[in-house]
């Protein structure tokens, strides 16, 4: 790749949002630059992919592949949320059938293989630093053994809950909470899990999820304020297992088949958050960037799609001279900011046994 290049649009990050932007930009016959660090991590955050998601990878052309993928169907959700014993919720009633648990390495890889066949040109980069010019911008990209320059008419920034290149250019991260997500991933001592159900138990200073991965992996993740006591110990596994055994229904299942640590605990950034403006002159964000979901929600991988496809629709609308494109785009993301912490906040109000502890008092008092 030369040291210096003009495209359309420079997409920074890769995840589905980033990728499914440039997939579609590139279909548009634009010049895209899709730029990430293309890492495989033993552990991702957002495992679960709800049954809506099937219209919006038809609509990418991408049913097909994914199915083709080895993901784990999924029949629904099982949870302790308001009362002390599980509730099934399952999928039976939904028209596009059960949801599916996700291998994140497979499925990011398939967004980013789309967009590269479709014409996208992959960059590896570490740092990125956006600068606005009257016509687009100049973006420079290094990594550990090169750099480059790029001269574009617009940036997606899609780089996540970072928002690496909104946030220099003035935009400000609204913050709803501190949520934070401590994940360890496990493998089974006693063959048998094959449980495909979502598990949920909320808890005195926080709420806890597992999922049964593709492979017969599982991952078991506590989700709590990221200021609270004990937190920082939590990095420690046996701090870690010793919250764990605290549950009633994730400790049975992680006693039941002798579940093993794999990998981790690691700590994700896991609030809600809304990106302030999500868009301007020359730039628009796309994802986490734009809108951080909660995990409780299930909604963050088909936001990042929605989000990538709508940004890159408007991004080449304004390209074109379309006066209303960006408009259009930053109005719809407002929609949807309002009505995911709306819906946000119904979720967290079911849930009445700890109003008084710190983790339940915060979303009481907060309405959000």
């Amino acid at each position: 790749m030369p040291k210096s290049l003009c495209v359309d649009v420079v997409v920074v990050g890769a995840g589905p949002a980033g990728a499914t932007a440039a997939l579609c930009l590139a279909r548009m016959d634009a010049r895209v630059l899709l730029v990430g660090r293309f890492r495989n991590r033993p552990i991702s955050i957002g495992e679960g992919l709800p049954p809506a998601a099937q219209p919006l990878l038809e609509t990418l052309g991408l049913w097909e592949r994914f199915l083709a993928g080895g993901h784990l169907p999924s029949y629904g959700n099982r949870s302790a949320w308001g009362v002390s014993q599980l509730i099934d919720t399952d999928f039976i009633f939904n028209p596009y059938g059960h949801g599916w648990h996700l291998d994140r390495r497979v499925f990011d890889a398939m967004f980013v293989d789309a967009a590269r066949d479709n014409g996208a040109v992959l960059a590896r980069a570490t740092h990125v630093a956006w600068q606005p010019t009257a016509t687009g911008g100049v973006m420079r990209l290094r990594d550990s053994t090169k750099e480059m320059t790029i001269h574009s008419d617009g940036v997606l920034d899609c780089s996540g809950r970072a928002a690496v290149v909104a946030q220099r250019l003035g935009a400000r991260r609204i913050h709803e909470d501190k949520l934070v997500a401590i994940s360890v991933l496990h493998t089974p001592g006693i063959a048998g899990d094959v449980d495909a159900m979502t598990m949920v138990e909320a808890g005195p200073e926080g709420w806890w999820y597992t999922a049964l991965l593709p492979g017969g992996r599982r991952i078991f993740v506590y989700l709590t304020d990221g200021d609270l006591p004990g937190v920082r110990a939590m990095r420690d596994l046996d701090h870690w297992l010793a919250r764990l055994k605290q549950t009633e229904h994730m400790r049975q299942v992680h006693q039941r088949f002798r579940y093993r640590p794999l990998a981790g605990p690691e700590i994700f950034s896991a609030g809600s958050s809304v990106l302030r403006p999500p868009g301007g002159e020359h730039w628009l964000a796309a994802g986490d960037a734009a809108i951080s979901a909660d995990p409780l929600s299930s909604q963050g991988i088909i936001t990042a799609i929605s989000t990538g496809r709508l940004a890159a629709m408007a991004i080449a609308g304004a390209i074109d001279r379309n006066p209303h494109a960006v408009e259009s785009y930053l109005s719809a993301i407002d929609q949807m900011a309002e009505h995911y912490l709306t819906e946000r906040a119904k979720h967290y109000a079911a849930e009445q046994r700890w109003t008084k502890s710190p983790f339940w008092s915060r979303r009481v008092a907060s309405g959000r």
